[in-house]
């Protein structure tokens, strides 16, 4: 027997020796076999390698399909292969026409020209394969003869030769005939089986196509191919790389599955997932279509036509795109109606019963827990007695009542029974009345993945009108929420992905990050209809018990989801998926420009409602482009979308429009809106009163409550003038000087008018430097003619402060007022001294400076007047604090008159007053004491306007005394003499022409040069002035003037009964003075004088005679007229004796004036001093003529009747009256605080929805939802419409079709350019698109129409041009209420604490670095949680403004292939082998070892494997089992092992130099694991020919590597 010298005990090859030295055991090469070894043997089996089996049910071989990806579901033993289809379409020449025998002879031809391309996933179980996903993009089928019903238009195809099942829901895309061939078509097929087709003649574009078929039906030999290609819409794309390019060098070796949902991605289209079971529920066989599958939707069923689309199978979920079409009510009556004789007499009933109740049925719907209110139909019933129910259960119902148990909530004691009765139902919820609720919703997809958000609404609000912001209410009624019932629309239509199985509606408060749910709505809730999505057409009513979980917090920072759009590798671990070595982002080559800019809110939105844009601001807006998946660009603007509201814009309601200047990027689908805003909140502030302030400013007051609003650094904004509705056009803005939390003592001053300088300027003292002027400080006044006609001045209460006045032009000019720091009372008695705590101001005090003599150097009608400053702590001050601004011009026309306008008129002095009118009679002391007892009986001190006879006066005028002689006498006034009175025949010089007064009579009330009067006279004045049982021991002497000599020093006394009584007294000589002659004299005028403390009589009239002054204001009666005075003059006047009476027959030498008091008999001395002959009057002008008023103050009956009042005089003035001390202005100014911005931020908020660049199925709806109201328009003119505007009732592609029929000018018809249409959106935004066509199918002409002489056209549907990329579109977005008065508001009540409109609840920003597509090649991206347990699946979810990437060292080269390796993520770049710790971290020691610690990080710390190995690029080499795995290393051309002990190359046992050399030339190195022989296989693809080369592994196991070689025969 001869001896075996060679034997494989080892089992292993080894090709780094020679053969001759190849130890035993091993061998140096091997083709189709496999050595084994026994278990505790050393000898060695040689077997053959089996071949493949084939496997029933599948031919793949003949169509070049090939398996490109594969993965073992080990839970379920079964396995998945991946196949992709081969290249096969081709286009043959059938002939020229009329070639015989035709091409439909040759039998042959059929097959050959019958291709078929597929991709399909189908599934293993070791006996039988069932396919998973079934992609045929290509199909082709023969047809010959067909049947044609014309009356419906109906084409049956005789499909005779169809295996591949051209079916119902394909569209067929080319028909080849004998002659032509149609490729630009697109015919649906309606319904289909292996040997028929129904298409439409509607849907077959081509005519000279149906003429063929028709005239083919003739022909039964004739045949056809038809094609349906749906390469450019493939699902699966297993060997798609790039822009529809194919390849079949394409492997797939990032696959996963959890769960039942198979994940993978290929590097070249976007990550793909399925669904295992449902994809096989849907897919009948391995040549039809995977149908969609939704099992909530029972219409979405394997018999459905709808066939599996890319979006229905990418991980990324699209999300919605429009925003929610909300509906709202307002608070206040809903319906309304009659109740006839609800109840016909009283039942008793009290607040709390149950009762029975018939209401009349109403065109609104009624329901349980409705608020009912009745009030009497007939209005003699005042006020309405009301009776207010709410309805329990409805018991009956008819078409005209239903009958209800209600509960009674109020019934008034006078509620009138057995009355027809006003119905109405009433809302009285608040729910939303302090909230700026917005609302959104969001897709929930098949497998529990959730969409991101759609666009937020704006904020949903309506303004409670009219505007009321008041001080005394401390907040705007205006800015609270009047809405009280919500409903929401537009959660469905015709974009919803079909695949969609819930729609979640979402809360959302201003100010607010939570997101609430408010209810899941799903295909089969019955609770608002049973229809399918019905409820999304009937609405959503949102109430405040549905408000349900807050969802998580980070869903708020998922404006999309940043899936990948390729990723070379995959891998779940930590319940998430995992990519690696992705592309995200795009590339944008030119950047794109948005033109924005403002119009008039009322010519788009639908319901403007005071929403604005806010004015003082700078807008920055950009554009935003989305992918067909939602994913975003970040924003880009420029300078062109930079729009400035200025403050005129305050009254407007503003809206905001964009147009794209630049072409959209092919890969965009969509754009949004952002806007960058930089200021920070504004506050409002209502001002309560104003004040002048000390140093010319203004302090203003406002409610305590808003002082949190400000502060010193703020400036403020008149924005609304006081007492008007006039908005702030001017721009301003004024900083704070100060504050004050209580208010300055400047303000609690009140200044009480004291004392006035009649007379001057005799009155201040003859010392040139004390003379009040220009930088004057101390004053001077001569103290003795002071205190003859007022109160001592040291007297007076101080604080004091002066104002100096003077006539102009019958104005008054004044200064302001100047304080009094010190009041000197002379020891001498000489002057009183005055010292001002500022130096006066004004120049027009002095008229000349330099004059050497006093009394020439004043203004000629100066005076001082004296205030009292009294400080009181008003209740207006209460709950106050006050700011201090510069006054201007603006201040001074829109602020300052709230100093009077904004307090109301109050009654402060009622005067009673009678009439005297004497005609043209004289009145004798006798008939004077009757008309002064007023019916009193006694004579009676009383007012009166005055008509009535005078005899005599007292002249209180100043005067200089010009002699005969031309020399000046003294300019004084007669301080001791007790009268100086006129004579009524002396005849003076025009000097002295003014002190007469003669006999005569007042006027009453009368005009004179076009001014009006009133004399108003006081009667009685003071007390008897002659005592004359004293006379002759007070009477001694008097002092006399000789105008002859003209010497002022002549003076000589005479006895006064002596020398008058013997004419001692020359003629020559003046009358000066008077001493000590009456025992009650202190003056001559203190006895005229009436509310003066000089005149104790008539003092306590202090209080009206303050009132009779420059500005006053005052009414008669109840008459509404108000008048006000403009001056006022005083005469004294004696009302039947004069000097005339006593003046002796001397004669007057010289014909002058003589001052003299001749006491003839005892009676008339008497008379002549008696009260009752003393009168004041009031000279009063006013502004107005009160006799051509309604009400005549002296329209009496007799014309004279003083015995019964007249009427009364009411004075008025501007004060506060209200108890609690509140504003009394209904309409105050408003102020708005200046925003603080932050302008380094680079932050811009979504504001709408988003819009498409195109209108198709996709995007129609988005474009304009359902409801939308069309217009056109032609060159900017609108086009009516003769039977209103259309409304969008539904979209077919690019065809809007209206609810209504459309009628239009055959003009317009017949020259469509420069038509455009305008979509009036339902929630504010306007888009606009130009006419393609009309719908010739739905066009009819007509005539007839009034101004249509041409004829017109009938249409419902229109043809939109479906490029809108660059059409302008109006923003819904706003962001304030304007209400027409310049105020603007985005807080509620525009109180401090309350939540305002915030910028919006999406954010995005531009970029530094220009934006393209980017490749990390370093990079790791990981999604949210999976979890089947508690149903939750957020693997869908990447959410950027999380940390969910992580990138490795770059110098590792590119990542390749990722491997969960129990709690680890191995990671394997071209160069290093990485494992990185998924949900933990290290710690690394002193010593250098790691400890490991939990970490919220779902990628933790990177930690090269030892050994710079990689897996080069060849991911397709990776196979694993248990803890090992293994893959190759092209570019160092080893075969290696990674497991517990780290990284081995295994290819260095025997195999080191044939790997090195032979690897390099391979193109894919293929790996694979066989788990029952323990073998890694590795297949390198170099060449057609395969060759098996076994070895073994030391300590390991056998490995099989099949190689292909050209070196191997």
């Amino acid at each position: 027997m001869p001896e075996i010298k060679h034997g494989f005990s080892k089992g292993k090859m080894n090709k780094d020796l020679d053969e001759r030295l190849v130890p035993n055991g091993e061998y140096r090469d091997a083709m189709n076999i496999e050595v084994s070894t026994s278990e505790g043997s050393d000898v060695g089996t040689v077997q053959n390698i089996l071949g493949n089996a084939k496997i029933d049910g599948f031919t793949i071989e003949e169509l070049n399909e090939r398996c490109i990806a594969s993965i073992a579901d080990e839970k379920n033993d079964v396995g998945y292969y991946f196949v992709a289809g081969g290249e096969n379409y081709t286009s043959y020449d059938w002939g020229a026409a009329g070639e015989s025998p035709a091409w439909g002879t040759y039998p042959e031809h059929n097959s050959a020209l019958l291709d078929f391309e597929r991709d399909m996933i189908i599934r293993f179980d070791g006996t039988s394969t069932t396919p998973v996903f079934v992609d045929p993009f290509l199909k082709t089928a023969i047809c010959s003869k067909f049947s044609y019903d014309a009356g419906t238009g109906l084409i049956t195809l005789n499909a005779g030769n169809n295996p591949f099942n051209v079916e119902a829901g394909d569209i067929i895309t080319r028909i080849e005939t004998l002659t032509t061939v149609y490729d630009d078509i697109s015919i649906p097929i309606l319904a289909g089986g292996t040997n028929y087709l129904d298409i439409n003649e509607s849907d077959v574009s081509s005519t000279s196509l149906l003429a063929y078929i028709l005239a083919s039906n003739m022909n039964t030999g004739q045949q056809f191919r038809i094609v349906v290609d749906r390469r450019d819409s493939r699902v699966l794309k297993f060997d798609v790389v790039k822009d529809g390019l194919r390849s079949i060098d394409k492997l797939i070796t990032g696959v996963n599955i959890i769960d039942n949902m198979l994940f993978w991605t290929d590097g070249f289209t976007e990550p793909k997932k399925i669904n295992i079971d449902r994809s096989i529920q849907g897919t009948s066989n391995a040549s039809t279509r995977t149908k969609l599958i939704v099992t909530d939707i029972p219409s979405l069923s394997p018999t459905s036509l709808i066939a599996c689309e890319e979006k229905h199978i990418v991980v990324i979920k699209k999300s919605p795109a429009s925003s929610l079409i909300v509906e709202v009510n307002d608070a206040g009556v809903l319906t309304t109606g009659i109740a006839p004789q609800l109840f016909a007499t009283d039942p008793g009933l009290v607040v709390g019963n149950i009762a029975w109740a018939t209401l009349p049925a109403q065109q609104g719907v009624l329901n349980p827990g409705d608020i009912i209110v009745l009030e009497p139909v007939s209005s003699s019933y005042l006020p309405p007695h009301k009776f207010k129910l709410k309805l329990k259960i409805r018991y009956a119902s008819s078409t005209t009542a239903n009958t209800w148990s209600v509960e009674i909530l109020y019934i008034d004691p006078l509620f009138l029974f057995g009355e027809d009765h006003n119905f109405s139902e009433i809302e009285e919820r608040d729910t939303f009345k302090n909230k700026f609720p917005r609302f959104s919703y969001r897709y929930k997809y098949e497998d529990g993945e959730y969409s991101c958000f759609a666009p937020f609404t704006n904020v949903i609000f309506s303004p409670t009108l009219p505007f009321i912001y008041e001080a005394k209410e401390a907040y705007n009624l205006g800015m609270e929420n009047s809405i009280t019932k919500i409903i929401l629309k537009n959660y469905i239509d015709g974009n919803t992905p079909l695949d969609v199985v819930q729609i979640d509606l979402l809360y959302k408060e201003s100010n607010s990050p939570l997101v609430y749910l408010v209810n899941s709505i799903k295909p089969n809730n019955t609770s608002q209809g049973s229809h399918f999505w019905e409820e999304s057409q009937l609405g959503y009513e949102v109430k405040p018990n549905m408000i349900k979980a807050v969802l998580p917090e980070n869903q708020l920072l998922r404006p999309y989801d940043n899936v990948p759009r390729q990723a070379n590798t995959q891998e779940i671990i930590a319940n998430r998926i995992i990519y690696a070595n992705y592309l995200q982002n795009y590339n944008i080559i030119t950047p794109p420009l948005l033109d924005a800019y403002l119009v008039d809110r009322n010519l788009c939105d639908i319901n403007p409602s005071s929403k604005s844009l806010k004015s003082i601001r700078n807008y920055s807006l950009g554009i935003s482009y989305l992918d067909k998946f939602n994913r975003q660009s970040p924003v880009f603007s420029s300078s062109e979308s930079d729009v400035n509201i200025p403050i005129l814009n305050s009254r407007d309601l503003n809206q905001m429009v964009v147009k794209p200047l630049t072409n959209a990027p092919e890969w965009a689908t969509h754009f949004k809106v952002f806007v960058k805003e930089t200021s920070n909140e504004y506050y409002n502030l209502s001002m309560d009163r104003v004040y002048e302030a000390k140093d010319g400013n203004i302090w203003m007051s406002f409610p305590s409550s808003d002082r949190n609003k400000v502060d010193e650094e703020t400036f403020l904004i008149l924005k609304k003038e006081v007492d008007t509705d006039s908005n702030i056009e001017e721009t301003n803005r004024y900083k704070i000087l100060a504050i004050e939390n209580e208010a300055p003592e400047f303000i609690k001053t009140r200044l009480v008018f004291t004392a006035n300088t009649e007379g001057l300027p005799h009155l201040f003292f003859d010392v040139l430097a004390k003379l009040p002027g220009l930088n004057k400080k101390v004053i001077q006044v001569d103290l003795q003619a002071w205190d003859a006609i007022e109160m001592p001045m040291h007297t007076i209460e101080q604080p004091l402060s002066v104002v100096f006045t003077k006539s102009q032009a019958g104005t008054t000019i004044r200064t302001p007022h100047y304080d009094v720091v010190d009041l000197y009372k002379d020891t001498a008695g000489a002057y009183y001294e005055l010292k001002l705590e500022e130096t006066i101001k004004e120049d027009w005090l002095e008229i000349n400076p330099t004059a050497a003599a006093p009394v020439n150097v004043l203004e000629t009608t100066l005076q001082m007047r004296i205030y009292r400053k009294i400080i009181e702590n008003k209740p207006e001050f209460d709950g106050r604090f006050f700011v201090k601004i510069s006054r201007d011009s603006l201040i001074s026309d829109k602020v300052i008159p709230q100093i009077e306008a904004s307090q109301e008129l109050v009654q402060t002095v009622s005067l009673p007053f009678y009439y005297l009118n004497h005609g043209t009679s004289t009145k004798d002391e006798n008939a004077w004491k009757t008309d002064l007892e007023f019916g009193s009986g006694q004579v009676d001190s009383q007012w009166f306007i005055d008509s009535a006879y005078y005899r005599g006066g007292y002249n209180d005028e100043p005067n200089t005394v010009i002699w005969p002689n031309g020399e000046t006498g003294q300019s004084r006034l007669n301080t001791e003499g007790m009268l100086r009175l006129t004579h009524p025949d002396h005849v003076v010089s025009d000097a002295w022409q003014g002190q007469r007064r003669v006999p005569g009579h007042n006027k009453g009330i009368y005009e004179d040069g076009g001014r009006f009067f009133i004399d108003l006279a006081y009667s009685q004045v003071g007390d008897d002035l002659f005592n004359w049982d004293l006379w002759d021991d007070r009477l001694s002497y008097f002092t006399a003037f000789n105008l002859t000599s003209g010497s002022p020093a002549v003076w000589q006394d005479y006895e006064f009964l002596s020398d008058i009584g013997n004419g001692s007294i020359p003629d020559n000589w003046h009358t000066q003075q008077m001493r000590d002659n009456f025992p009650k004299n202190n003056g001559d005028l203190n006895y005229w004088r009436v509310g003066n403390s000089m005149n104790s009589a008539n003092a306590d009239q202090l209080e009206v005679v303050q009132k009779l002054v420059e500005g006053s204001k005052f009414k008669f009666g109840n008459d509404p007229t108000e008048y006000e005075i403009l001056s006022v003059e005083n005469k004294y006047f004696t009302n039947f004796l004069g000097i005339n009476d006593f003046y002796p027959n001397a004669s007057i030498v010289n014909d002058l004036y003589a001052y003299a008091i001749v006491l003839t008999t005892g009676d008339k001395k008497e008379s002549m001093g008696r009260s009752w002959n003393r009168r004041t009057v009031y000279k009063i002008e006013i502004d107005s003529n009160p006799l051509t008023s309604s009400f005549n103050p002296i329209n009496t009956t007799d014309g004279a009747n003083s015995s019964t009042r007249v009427g009364t005089m009411n004075f008025f003035e501007f004060a506060t009256v209200d108890t609690d001390g509140q504003l009394q202005s209904t309409n105050p100014a408003i102020w708005e605080t200046e925003s603080k911005f932050d302008d380094g931020l680079d932050i811009y908020y979504e504001v709408d929805n988003a819009f498409p660049l195109e209108i198709n199925d996709e995007t129609n709806y988005t474009f304009a939802p359902k409801g939308s109201i069309m217009s056109l328009t032609k060159f900017g003119n609108p086009i009516p419409f003769i039977v209103g505007n259309p409304v969008v009732e539904s979209w077919e592609g690019n065809k809007v079709i209206s609810e209504n029929s459309l009628q239009l000018d055959s003009f317009f018809y017949n020259d469509l350019s420069d038509i455009v249409v305008t979509f009036q959106n339902p929630n504010g935004s306007c888009v606009t698109a130009k006419i393609a066509s009309w719908d010739e199918e739905e066009l009819s002409a007509t005539v007839g129409y009034p101004n249509w002489p041409s004829g017109g056209f009938v249409f419902k549907n229109i043809i939109i041009n479906k490029d809108v990329s660059r059409e302008p579109v109006s923003l819904s977005w706003y962001n304030c209420f304007s209400f027409g008065n310049g105020v603007e508001s985005d807080r509620i009540r525009d109180d401090y604490n309350q939540v305002r409109i915030d910028k919006g609840p999406k954010a995005s920003s531009t970029l530094d670095e220009p934006y393209k597509e980017e490749q990390r090649k370093y990079g790791l991206i990981y999604s949210g949680l999976y979890n089947s347990n508690s149903g939750v699946n957020n693997l869908n979810q990447f959410i950027q403004a999380e940390k969910i990437t992580k990138d490795i060292n770059p110098s590792y080269g590119s990542i390749q292939k990722l491997h969960a390796r129990d709690t680890d993520l191995v990671t394997l770049c071209e160069d290093k082998c990485l494992r990185i710790l998924a949900s933990k971290d290290a710690v690394f020691n002193a010593d250098g070892n790691t400890q490991l610690t939990a970490t919220a990080n779902v990628l933790g710390q990177t930690i090269p494997f030892s050994g710079e190995f990689g897996i080069s690029k060849n991911p397709e080499s990776f196979a694993s089992e248990s803890y090992r795995a293994y893959f190759s290393d092209k570019v160092r051309g080893v075969i290696l092992r990674l497991s517990k002990d780290g990284i081995t190359p295994i290819s260095m046992f025997g195999m080191k130099d044939w790997f090195k050399d032979n690897l390099k030339l391979t193109g894919k190195v293929v790996g694979s694991y066989d788990d029952k022989k323990d073998e890694y296989n590795v297949t390198l693809e170099y060449s057609p020919t395969f060759n098996t080369v076994e070895m073994l592994q030391p300590a390991v196991g056998p490995i099989t590597i099949e190689i292909q070689s050209y070196l191997v025969p």
